[in-house]
């Protein structure tokens, strides 16, 4: 009988083990094909829609194009004959203001620099209810921050959830490369090379994307280990410890404009940190009923995790949102659970939610956010993209609006 209990234990060890391995080496192909074969294109715009974006017109657009120096018909253009990238868009865009200080008059807006009592507003989305949208809702929001506001904000996207569900859209081979997650910097799983700072360390981690000013902390299937944040905190004797990802991002708060940070569906340390570092939480939430009913469990449990974080003197935050998501604008259920969510969270909800797209399952396939393409690169019905984006834009400008009155709140709070 014991030698049975035995073989069965080595059995399942083995198993387990097995599983792992191949587990490991499936994800490490994976990451191979993203980092080595696959090259992210960065987004692409024909003459529309660059004539759009930089609101000057195309016998304009044709001199500047040829005064920078850029070749409009360089590269692959399979959607189109005259494209440029992001990349030349911005410095057309720079270039017209050049032109525009100079006494040429353009419908332009300047670029956006915040001022110094206006701080870097750092949004958090929780929720402990797995498959609610956080990802898709974390991504949406920044890539579009960043490329559809002619401010240009400098935006960085956290990932703090050890699936890098989000680091897969912008840092796939991350893992590889060796690069530090947030994970590593709280644990400190890193030594500083001579006259290397803190910041250094945190600033060279936050990484490039193919969108100039997104950049993105990443996280890698590694960070699973997060439980070592907690043995961490114990073994160090850590003065506040759910401070450590704040104190990380003060590192580079003044690189910044915008921090969303996206969290994983769980209650641990990793998660408090996020919503310690957060001054804005919003909770994405599916109509569903079964996930209306875990948030509602989330929501009772919401007013512990802020006396705790209170204790260990958190602010309090700027706002605190709803986002639907995941809704299907023509189900019966979905909208009867809407208002129970209204019932419960009042105007917290925004008005505006991520309904259910092709084009969002269809670009994610490719670890494409609607905003790392133009409406010319979407390989299908066009309609569908432009109906997306303007739904995602709702929710992003009601977004920008509670950020709009948390600088307004802080430039007047010192007249």
């Amino acid at each position: 009988m014991e030698q049975t209990a035995t073989n069965q234990t080595e059995n399942t060890v083995n198993t387990a083990t097995e599983w792992a391995t191949n587990a490991a080496t499936y994800l490490d192909e994976c990451n191979l094909e993203k980092s080595a074969e696959f090259q992210k294109e960065p987004r692409r715009y024909t003459q529309k829609e660059a004539v759009d974006y930089l609101r000057i017109n195309a016998k304009t657009l044709k001199s500047y194009v040829a005064e920078l120096g850029i070749d409009p018909t360089n590269g692959d253009h399979d959607h189109a004959s005259w494209s440029i990238t992001i990349d030349e868009l911005y410095r057309i865009y720079d270039y017209t203001l050049a032109q525009t200080k100079e006494g040429k008059k353009f419908n332009i807006k300047p670029l956006f620099k915040r001022t110094q009592l206006q701080k870097a507003v750092r949004i958090s989305l929780n929720n402990q209810k797995g498959g609610c949208g956080k990802t898709v809702a974390s991504v949406s929001l920044a890539s579009g921050i960043a490329t559809e506001y002619r401010e240009r904000y400098r935006v960085l996207l956290v990932d703090t959830d050890p699936q890098s569900n989000a680091s897969q859209y912008y840092a796939p081979g991350a893992h590889q490369q060796d690069r530090l997650t947030a994970t590593d910097l709280m644990l400190d799983n890193f030594d500083l090379d001579e006259g290397e700072t803190f910041r250094d360390v945190v600033k060279s981690s936050c990484l490039k994307t193919t969108i100039p000013n997104l950049d993105i902390l990443p996280a890698t299937q590694s960070d699973r280990s997060i439980d070592n944040l907690d043995r961490f905190v114990k073994s160090n004797d850590v003065e506040n410890p759910y401070g450590l990802l704040d104190n990380i991002l003060n590192q580079v708060e003044d690189d910044y404009d915008i921090i969303i940070i996206d969290t994983p569906p769980a209650t641990n340390m990793a998660t408090f940190n996020a919503y310690f570092a957060a001054t804005g939480i919003v909770v994405p939430v599916s109509p569903e009923a079964h996930d209306l009913k875990a948030t509602a469990g989330y929501f009772e449990f919401l007013p512990t995790l802020v006396s705790t974080l209170q204790n260990y003197g958190h602010p309090g935050y700027e706002f605190m949102r709803v986002l639907l998501t995941n809704y299907s604008n023509n189900s019966v259920g979905a909208q009867e659970n809407r208002s129970e969510l209204t019932r419960m969270v009042g105007s917290a909800k925004y008005e505006a939610g991520i309904v259910e797209s092709e084009a969002i399952r269809k670009l994610a396939n490719d670890d494409l956010s609607v905003f790392d393409v133009s409406q010319s690169q979407y390989p299908r019905t066009k309609q569908t993209f432009l109906s997306c984006k303007t739904n995602l834009m709702a929710v992003i400008d009601a977004l920008m609006n509670d950020i709009f009155a948390v600088w307004k709140k802080q430039e007047s709070e010192v007249k």
